[in-house]
């Protein structure tokens, strides 16, 4: 029992619980009440109870490829569950520029192409989706570049991870520290 101000307990579903655990919580009324001093103290009425039970986390990762002068790569984001889902799982994904642009200003560089998706799923019995952006190729020297691809409003699974990296690995003459190397 703490006096004297907010209390805050932190339930850490990857290290306090395993999958399907369930929890249950219950705040007794009789030893909660606020302690401000504007007014006479404000007691629970009831007992507060409330269960969750830990479902899987979704991440989603990395991914590097090289380039190329002309045309476009694809770059595959795979978005997983630590376990296969016992409900539908929703999500919003959407890229966003590091040192890669999108284009968007007209005056940035167009390294890739913007996407987002709203309301992405994975059914109940699977365990990953595909998030698939298209990097556009140039001849330009220049060092490696970087874009972020962002997962947010998850619904029915938690977040271990919620952003990948896309690395635009240069193929133009350029390492990545960024010195250029040129032919004597």
């Amino acid at each position: 029992v703490a006096s004297g101000g907010p209390t805050t307990f932190t339930l850490n579903p990857d290290s306090d619980f395993t999958l399907g655990d369930v929890c249950t919580v219950m705040v007794d009324h009789l030893l909660v009440s606020d302690q401000d001093l504007n007014d006479p103290p404000d007691n629970m009425a009831a007992d507060y109870v409330f269960s969750f039970t830990v479902g899987p986390t979704l991440s989603i990762n990395d991914v590097t490829q090289v380039e190329t002068n002309a045309g476009t790569t694809l770059f595959t984001f795979n978005v997983s569950l630590s376990a296969p889902a016992t409900s539908t799982v929703t999500f919003d994904i959407a890229t966003a520029d590091g040192t890669a642009q999108d284009g968007n200003p007209g005056t940035e560089d167009n390294d890739y192409v913007a996407k987002s998706e709203t309301g992405r799923t994975i059914t109940a019995g699977n365990s990953s989706a595909t998030f698939t952006v298209t990097v556009n190729g140039d001849a330009t020297v220049e060092p490696n570049e970087t874009f972020m691809v962002n997962i947010s409003n998850v619904s029915g699974a938690g977040v271990a991870d919620g952003q990948g990296q896309g690395t635009i690995f240069n193929d133009d003459g350029v390492g990545s520290s960024g010195v250029v190397i040129s032919q004597v």
